[in-house]
């Protein structure tokens, strides 16, 4: 039997050096153009996502307003994602807006 685990680590533990690690490359990276364009937005996203034990992206808030990059994105794995930010309500004061980078 396989355990899936999902853990969205709080953003003040982005000063662990195995948490800054750069996306993985891929067939699915954005264009040069794209990233330029969100690099901002994405380099301020200092929360990670921890998908069945890998870094699979990086995530951050502002007020009720959470963003999350995957970095290989599919379905399964924003549904679960999302499943977990729609459970932030109490810790933020709000139901959370969930904002997704591609």
């Amino acid at each position: 039997m396989t355990t899936k685990s999902l853990t969205v680590l709080p953003m003040h533990h982005a000063g662990v050096p195995a948490l800054v690690a750069a996306a993985p490359a891929g067939p699915g990276e954005p264009t040069v153009a794209a990233r330029t364009t969100d690099s901002r937005l994405r380099n301020s996203l200092t929360g990670r996502v921890l998908l069945d034990g890998d870094l699979a992206g990086h995530w951050g808030r502002r007020g009720t307003e959470v963003t999350i990059a995957l970095w290989h994105p599919d379905r399964a794995a924003a549904d679960r994602v999302g499943a977990v930010a729609g459970t932030f309500a109490a810790p933020l004061g709000g139901i959370p807006r969930i904002r997704w980078l591609p």
